[in-house]
């Protein structure tokens, strides 16, 4: 039996506060675009997916295992209004289009919403429902390092990020580190597939550099 998909990156615990961490408003670059490599290459930013952040500020996809693994800085928790030049104007919606400009018009900016990755423990599926098929092969991987996958293909609109099980190891570079397999009754069959873990950054952007 397949247990549910849930998408992305979602809050396991806060590891600052005693509630949900304060989220962070991100400006996002004038026609910025959210490739996956080999896959989705105008795909909507969404809440669950993981972005890096630029020198100058702004958010762009993190990359995982599908080409080299980059430092996360946050997890994307919210979308602020996008100009919709169609109608002429800011509107709301669920995901981010890739390549929305708004030149240099500063009221027309998108912003998003995120938690730096570092403050608190995800939920994430894997990716394959090989590397691992009980319970008890899960919980030997906890303290072990892993990357991150973005599914998302050329024919999709979303970035699609999964924990990439297969590159479980002790490497100190891997990006995230596996601290539980998840208690939610959504893990109904260990050799199925989108079982939930629990993770933390092992590696992550700290303003503007990585650390651990």
């Amino acid at each position: 039996m397949n247990n549910t998909p849930r998408y992305g990156f979602r809050l396991h615990r806060s590891l600052v506060s005693s509630g949900i961490p304060a989220l962070e408003r991100m400006i996002v670059a004038t026609a910025q675009t959210f490739p996956v490599t080999s896959g989705a290459q105008t795909p909507n930013l969404r809440p669950g997916d993981v972005v890096s952040r630029t020198t100058t500020g702004g958010p762009i996809l993190c990359d995982g295992a599908e080409t080299t693994p980059t430092a996360p800085y946050a997890v994307v928790m919210g979308i602020g209004p996008q100009w919709n030049s169609a109608k002429n104007v800011m509107e709301y919606a669920d995901e981010l289009a890739s390549g929305v400009a708004w030149g240099t018009n500063l009221e027309r900016q998108s912003t998003i919403f995120v938690i730096p990755a570092n403050w608190a423990e995800w939920e994430v599926d894997v990716d394959d429902n090989t590397t691992a098929t009980t319970k008890a092969a899960y919980q030997a991987l906890i303290g072990e390092n892993v990357t991150m996958i973005n599914t998302g293909a050329a024919n999709e609109s979303n970035i699609k990020p999964l924990l990439d099980i297969s590159t479980h190891a002790t490497t100190n570079t891997l990006i995230w580190q596996i601290i539980g397999v998840s208690d939610t009754v959504e893990n109904r069959d260990f050799s199925g597939t989108r079982v939930k873990l629990i993770v933390k950054p092992n590696i992550w952007q700290d303003t503007s550099t990585t650390g651990t």
